[in-house]
């Protein structure tokens, strides 16, 4: 069967249910967990890679736009690349501030790891993670 797809076709999907589709992209960029950057064009060969808490980019003629992810799988075959991510976010709907409040209460309550249970110090490790990640968008 052959593909008929010009570009890049990107569906992104999130454990919550939320989606989005972009055609036309030109390029995609993502980090493979325990195996660095990539970079796919039109017909690269198929590809599945686990995606750690990294910054997807992408890029459709001469504008390029980000996505931050929270950790997922992606697959890339006949040019349709399909991302299904713990969360993600756009950066043009990223709130610095709130991310800043949020690396903040993460960095707090890491101080007091003696208190926490070991679930508390995952998820707030989790969050600290997260949280530096959307900040590298701003940089």
């Amino acid at each position: 069967m052959t593909n008929t797809l010009d570009k890049i076709k990107l569906l992104i999907y999130s454990y919550d249910g939320k989606f989005n589709e972009v055609d036309d992209i030109d390029s995609i960029n993502f980090e493979a967990k325990n195996y660095g950057s990539y970079g796919v064009l039109k017909n690269h060969f198929p590809i599945v890679a686990t995606l750690d808490v990294s910054i997807l980019s992408f890029k459709v003629g001469d504008k390029k736009d980000y996505i931050s992810l929270s950790g997922g799988v992606l697959d890339f075959n006949k040019n349709v690349c399909t991302v299904i991510a713990e969360t993600y976010e756009f950066k043009q709907y990223l709130d610095k501030e709130r991310i800043l409040k949020s690396k903040e209460k993460a960095e707090e309550a890491l101080k007091n790891k003696t208190k926490l249970s070991q679930n508390e110090i995952i998820n707030a490790e989790f969050a600290l993670k997260k949280a530096i990640n959307r900040l590298k968008l701003f940089e």
